[in-house]
C-alpha cells in the first residue's frame, strides 16, 4: 500500500527518505516509463495500461502523485496523462476529472522509486477516454518530474529528505491497441458515497459566503487595474495601472498588450483572465446561493486530496473529509481557498477552466514571472490571488 494515514511515523518517513539521499556530487536519478496492454477478458472495459517507472540511475527519484497514476487509489486517472489517437490520427480528448486539490506540496505527496527499482501501476484508460467507435488506437503516456516540496510550507526534514533530478519530464514508449466491437461510451465511474452529511453541508454553506467575498474582491481589484483617463480633448481610453499584487501572481502585460478598449482584448492574456475571474465570482455570488453542486466523498483519491471538481459538469464538486478539517480562512490552505481553486477549474460559456500547471506559492511566483500565458491560466495562481490580503499599499 503506497499511501499511508496521517502523521503515522512522520518522522520514520523523512528519515528513510532521508537515507535515500546521495551525497555524491555526480550521483543522479533517471527515471523510465514504460506502458502495456494488459489482458482484457471478453466484455470488460475497452483499453487496461500498466505504467512501469524504473530508475535506471543511481539516486532516487521522487513521482509527485498527482501528475502520476499514483494520484487515484483506484484504477481511475488523476489527469491527462496520455496521449491517445485514431487510425486518422485525431487524439481521443480527456473526459475525467483532474487531480482533485491537494494543497500545499508536501513529502507525503510523492511515490519513491530507489536506484535500480520501479514502481508500477495498472489503470482502466476506457473511463476516461472514449473508445467506443472501435478500431486500432496509439498510446503513449507522459508526466512531469519538476514538482517538489513546497518551501514555505514543508518541514525542513522533509525538504532535505527530497532529491531533485534534473530530469524535468518522463515519455513513455507508443503502444498500439485495438478495440474490435464499437460500443457505448460509459465514461467515469460514479461515486458511491456522494451523500453530504447535515453537518458537512452546514461547513459547505459557512464557507461559500466567505469564498463569495473574496471572489468579488479579487475582480473588483482587477478593474482597478486597468484605469479609465481623460485626456485634453475630453476622450477616454485605458491604460495600465501597475499594481504589486497583480503582477505578483499574473507577471506584468508586455507593452503592447492590448488594453480593454483595444483590438485583440479577449484574446489577449489579460482579457482571458479577467473573464476567467469574473466566471469565477458569478458562480459564487448568485442571487439567492452559487452555482455550486457539492457532492461529498471522493472515491478513488488519496487522503491527501480535499476536493476535486468534474470540471466539465458544471458545477459539480466532490468535497472530500480532508476538506471538512480546514479552517474557513487561513494563509496557506483553507475551505475558502479550495473551493475558490475548485470553481475556477469549470468550463462554461463565460470562461474556460483553469488548469493545474504549478502546484505552490512560490512555484506560482515563478510561473508568473517566466510565463504569463500560464499563470493567468493556472488555478493556483487564480486562488492565490483572490486569497491575497498583503498590505502593498497600492
Amino acid at each position: 500500500m503506497l499511501y499511508r494515514t496521517k502523521r503515522k511515523k512522520r518522522a520514520a518517513l523523512c528519515a528513510l527518505f532521508a537515507s535515500l539521499a546521495w551525497t555524491q556530487a555526480h550521483a543522479e536519478g533517471r527515471i523510465e516509463a514504460v506502458i502495456r496492454e494488459t489482458t482484457r477478458a471478453i466484455g470488460s472495459e475497452p483499453v487496461r495500461v500498466d505504467v512501469t517507472f524504473i530508475n535506471r540511475g543511481d539516486a532516487p527519484v521522487f513521482l509527485h502523485k498527482p501528475s502520476t497514476p499514483f494520484g487515484r487509489t483506484d484504477d481511475g486517472l488523476p489527469g491527462n496523462e496520455f496521449v491517445i489517437t485514431n487510425e486518422t490520427g485525431d487524439v481521443l480528448p480527456y473526459k475525467g476529472s483532474g487531480p482533485g486539490y491537494w494543497g500545499p506540496v508536501r513529502l507525503s505527496h510523492f511515490v519513491v522509486v530507489p536506484p535500480g527499482e520501479s514502481v508500477h501501476k495498472e489503470v482502466n484508460l476506457g473511463r476516461e477516454y472514449d473508445f467506443s467507435k472501435g478500431g486500432r488506437f496509439k498510446i503513449r503516456f507522459f508526466a512531469s518530474l519538476d514538482r517538489e516540496p513546497d518551501a514555505r510550507a514543508a518541514p525542513e526534514e522533509e525538504r532535505r529528505a527530497f532529491v531533485r533530478t534534473s530530469q524535468t519530464f518522463v515519455q513513455s514508449n507508443e503502444i498500439e491497441v485495438r478495440v474490435n466491437t464499437p460500443s457505448a461510451y460509459m465514461g467515469p465511474s460514479p461515486s458511491v458515497s456522494d451523500i453530504c452529511s447535515t453537518e458537512d453541508m452546514e461547513k459547505i454553506n459557512e464557507t461559500l459566503p466567505s469564498a463569495a467575498n473574496a471572489s468579488q474582491s479579487g475582480y473588483g481589484f482587477i478593474l482597478s487595474v486597468y484605469q479609465v483617463i481623460k485626456d485634453p480633448e475630453g476622450n477616454f481610453s485605458y491604460r495600465y495601472n501597475a499594481k504589486p499584487r497583480f503582477e505578483r501572481w499574473f507577471g506584468r502585460p508586455p507593452e503592447d498588450a492590448p488594453l480593454p478598449d483595444q483590438s485583440g482584448w479577449y484574446e489577449s492574456d489579460s482579457g482571458n483572465l479577467k473573464s476567467a475571474l469574473g466566471a469565477t465570482m458569478s458562480r459564487l455570488t448568485l442571487t439567492g446561493g452559487s452555482k455550486i453542486t457539492p457532492r461529498c466523498g471522493c472515491d478513488g483519491f488519496p487522503s491527501e486530496v480535499m476536493a476535486h471538481a468534474e470540471d466539465h459538469s458544471p458545477y459539480l464538486i466532490h468535497f472530500c473529509p480532508g476538506f471538512f478539517r480546514l479552517p474557513v480562512n487561513d494563509p496557506w490552505v483553507s475551505r475558502t481557498s479550495v473551493i475558490i481553486h475548485e470553481v475556477s477549474h469549470f468550463y462554461d460559456r463565460d470562461s474556460d477552466g483553469r488548469s493545474d500547471y504549478v502546484y505552490g506559492k512560490l512555484n506560482a511566483e515563478d510561473l508568473a514571472r517566466d510565463d504569463r500565458w500560464k499563470a493567468v491560466r493556472n488555478a493556483d495562481n487564480v486562488e492565490f490571488f483572490m486569497m491575497d490580503t498583503t498590505p502593498y499599499n497600492d
